[in-house]
């Protein structure tokens, strides 16, 4: 065996120095969840999902159970398009309840409203839970984009929603980016774990972002803080993709799962050469959208290279331990499109 120079040792440090900065050093591997957010209005699982989820051994869904909306005409927050559920989950799979309450019925609630929101929130939950004999939650989240505005109205209906739970019960909320990056001035929602929604970076009616759904430099200008972030953080992650379309800057329609293959054979656009911009050769209709020559179509889609690229840029700067990660979301359109060995890769590279 060759001897050990004080050069070669030297030299092996520096390198191992040089990895360490550039983030390279292995790890321990981390256990992981495999998830799937369920955003339908009837929960429904055939056996291809199902089949589909033993695949991707998924082992919980975050079931949007209803919205809260401000009601005009109630002048109040109202809890509107509860889920129907068309079959019961299977035993297996651990359902998380998700609540997503817009800001707006926050910014109009009165601070004393808020306990009562908290309860009709929890005594929703619970009769839906009853009503389709679903086992107590082990976790409930609730889903707001809250401002600095909002947020002690939001932490409050957090604390009072805390109170009515079963003891052990874990409290989750999600969390958007700038939430992460401007924490002193948005605050720490006081739960258990946070859920990084690691999409949606840009507002999609802006004509001119490159991608709404996952720009990783955008999203990268906002990560800086997470690895110092007091709250154990999960994450999520899109599969998703909708047409943007423009009457010159002005937002039409968002058309939902839009494919570029349905782009290329309603014969109705031109492609900007190695762009997702479409324009509008001639009138007619895309998905009972009616579309005008000179429009403009975005295509906000993410792929597993783009999604690839998010995990190995997330894995390093979240806190090492057990984590969640969720596919956003489940419904066969998205995850044909995506493909089951690509969500696999996705979750496996967490671990």
């Amino acid at each position: 065996m060759p001897r050990l120079t004080k050069g070669f040792l030297a030299a092996v440090m520096t390198l191992l120095l040089a990895f360490a900065a550039a983030g390279c050093m292995p790890r321990q591997p981390r256990e992981i969840t495999n998830c799937f957010y369920y955003w339908r209005p009837a929960f429904h699982l055939d056996t291809a999902d199902l089949k589909t989820l033993n695949t991707l051994h998924v082992k919980r869904l975050y079931v949007k159970f209803f919205d809260v909306i401000w009601s005009k005409t109630d002048n109040r927050p109202v809890p509107v398009a509860s889920v129907s559920f068309a079959s019961k989950p299977p035993a297996a799979l651990e359902i998380v309840p998700t609540v997503f309450i817009t800001n707006t019925a926050l910014r109009l609630s009165t601070p004393d409203s808020i306990a009562d929101l908290a309860a009709k929130i929890q005594n929703k939950l619970d009769y839906m839970r009853g009503e389709n004999g679903l086992p107590k939650p082990s976790e409930i989240q609730l889903d707001c984009d809250w401002t600095a505005e909002t947020r002690d109205r939001f932490f409050s209906l957090l604390r009072n929603l805390r109170e009515g739970l079963t003891p052990g019960t874990v409290l989750s909320a999600t969390l958007r980016l700038h939430q992460i990056k401007y924490a002193k001035t948005t605050g720490v929602p006081p739960v258990d774990r946070g859920m990084l929604m690691f999409y949606n970076f840009q507002a999609p009616n802006q004509i001119n972002v490159n991608n709404a759904i996952l720009d990783l430099k955008v999203g990268k200008s906002y990560t800086g803080g997470l690895a110092s972030y007091p709250l154990p953080l999960d994450v999520a992650l899109p599969i998703f993709s909708w047409g943007a379309l423009f009457d010159g800057d002005r937002l039409i329609s968002l058309i939902d799962g839009l494919r570029p293959e349905e782009i290329a054979n309603s014969r109705l656009f031109w492609r900007e050469s190695g762009s997702n911009r479409y324009l509008a050769l001639k009138d007619g209709y895309l998905r009972n959208v009616r579309i005008h020559q000179g429009d403009l179509l975005r295509l906000d889609m993410v792929d597993y290279p783009a999604v690839r690229a998010a995990v190995e840029h997330l894995r390093n700067r979240l806190k090492p331990g057990w984590i969640n990660v969720a596919i956003f979301h489940f419904d066969t359109q998205s995850v044909e499109g995506f493909g089951n060995a690509a969500v696999a890769k996705v979750f496996a590279g967490f671990r």
